[in-house]
């Protein structure tokens, strides 16, 4: 994997975001110092059967001018910054900017902040910590990992809202009132109606 030639924020936008599972299976929260939300413009989200973000470059046009993905930035303190992204680049299938066997690329772009610095756990153990001065609304450089495969519209889906916690929300209320029709149905039947 290669090292980063910079130490830019990490956008995420799907499994790696807060509360979702990645994010703890990477103990990410003893890693990142801040957290903020964000907006990657010009680009698309889609979802692989419903439970694998991926995101790719908008097409050309009005429709890309609107497109975005929501995520957020996280900043990570200095001496995990390496060892993360080198463990994420590992998740992501990504091996180098020359590789042809990526399944992602680790690019370089600018997302819009939307929230202001929120610290995580790896805060409160730096005492020297500073914490990130730029504003709401302002662009800054990060790193993000885009997908580098075709898109089959047989399995992937577009998720219009560009976030994908409002999709997994959506899914998991749809999945629950579906399993309330069938409980119902059961115990209707069960009563003799």
């Amino acid at each position: 994997m290669p090292s980063p030639t910079a130490l830019h924020p990490l956008f995420v936008y799907g499994t790696l975001l807060t509360g979702l599972p990645n994010h703890a299976l990477f103990s990410l929260a003893d890693k990142v110092t801040h957290v903020r939300g964000a907006i990657l413009k010009r680009h698309d989200m889609y979802s692989l059967n419903d439970w694998y973000p991926v995101i790719v470059e908008a097409g050309g046009g009005e429709e890309a001018e609107a497109a975005e993905v929501r995520g957020e930035v996280m900043y990570f303190a200095e001496e995990h910054y390496t060892s993360i992204l080198m463990r994420l680049d590992e998740l992501e299938s990504y091996h180098g900017p020359s590789s042809n066997s990526n399944m992602y690329i680790r690019a370089e772009g600018k997302v819009t902040l939307t929230s202001p610095p929120v610290p995580l756990a790896a805060a409160a153990k730096l005492s020297s910590l500073e914490t990130p001065q730029e504003k709401e609304g302002e662009e800054i450089q990060v790193y993000y990992y885009r997908w580098n495969r075709p898109l089959d519209p047989q399995y992937f889906k577009r998720i219009e809202s560009g976030d994908w916690k409002e999709h997994i929300d959506a899914i998991q209320r749809k999945t629950s009132k579906q399993q309330d029709g069938i409980a119902g149905t059961a115990a209707r039947r069960d009563c003799g109606h």
